[in-house]
């Protein structure tokens, strides 16, 4: 059974990168979601991941998230995670890591 792929678009602005992660991120795309997350590191810029697009996401898609952020931190890579989904916010939130969302998402989103 093949699983849904996680589509990523990245566009590029004033030396940022802006990667929208869109559809479904769980253990049947989390493979392919590691490779396009790396990838889009290993440019080097400054780079947003933009969550609203997200509309699944499982413990697998959480820890992926979690990964890249500190893959980013330890090569010096500023990277932000902003928009979550209202499915991505209750995950995150489920798992106690509502901090993890680099702008105010509690005025805005129920949980």
């Amino acid at each position: 059974m093949k699983g849904i792929s996680m589509h990523m678009n990245i566009s590029k602005a004033g030396g940022k990168l802006r990667a929208r992660l869109g559809e479904t991120l769980d253990i049947s795309s989390v493979l392919e979601g590691k490779e396009q997350l790396s990838k889009a590191l290993q440019k080097g810029s400054e780079i947003d991941f933009e969550l609203s697009g997200l509309a699944e996401i499982d413990t697998a898609g959480v820890q992926l998230l979690l990964s890249t952020r500190r893959q980013a931190e330890s090569d010096g890579i500023r990277c932000r995670f902003l928009g979550p989904s209202p499915e991505v916010l209750r995950a995150f939130t489920l798992l106690g890591r509502a901090d993890f969302f680099d702008e105010s998402v509690h005025s805005t989103r129920k949980a």
